[in-house]
């Protein structure tokens, strides 16, 4: 059984239902059409968690959605799940990456993401609450206080720059 039955069967990851799912190893996915957004959610041994955070997605009343699941069962860190991003290709119009731990707590974050796109803009800096913490804590952003939680960015985007996740740059906004 592959692993992505193995978790099914604990509890790890969802069963498919209106949106599609899939755990990405560096194999080609299956074509979808063009969905609004991909949501990359990196997932490491916290099922409960996921688990929230997976209802928080299902909830959207937006359901055009790619939700493609990173998972780490070994415990690879931090680095090492970043670099993995690079090996994803999403079929979402935008790309949103998100850990196990975060939820979106509103159910119409997705509707509101889709009539922002409609302006297609390259990037979409949104809020985000992390413990107590609500970041960005200023505005523009400045560095340190911004999560990839934080920036969703199109799919060309996406494509160009996908292989500097993993890699440590010294950039100012």
């Amino acid at each position: 059984m592959s692993r992505v039955g193995e978790n099914l069967r604990a509890g790890l990851l969802p069963a498919a239902g209106s949106m599609t799912y899939w755990e990405q190893r560096g194999a080609s996915m299956p074509s979808r059409s063009n969905p609004i957004l991909t949501i990359v959610t990196r997932a490491y041994k916290r099922p409960t968690m996921f688990e929230q955070c997976r209802q928080s997605i299902e909830s959207q009343t937006v359901k055009d959605i790619e939700h493609i699941i990173l998972t780490d069962n070994i415990g690879i860190g931090v680095p090492a799940a970043n670099k993995r991003l690079r090996n994803v290709k999403p079929q979402g119009q935008y790309v949103w990456v998100i850990d196990d731990d975060n939820i979106l707590t509103d159910q119409h974050v997705v509707e509101t993401i889709a009539s922002m796109i409609s302006r297609k803009p390259d990037i979409i800096i949104c809020g985000a609450q992390i413990g107590e913490q609500l970041l960005p804590e200023t505005w523009p952003p400045i560095e340190g206080n911004i999560d990839s939680a934080n920036i969703i960015v199109s799919r060309e985007v996406w494509m160009k720059h996908r292989t500097a996740w993993g890699e440590r740059v010294n950039a100012r906004c």
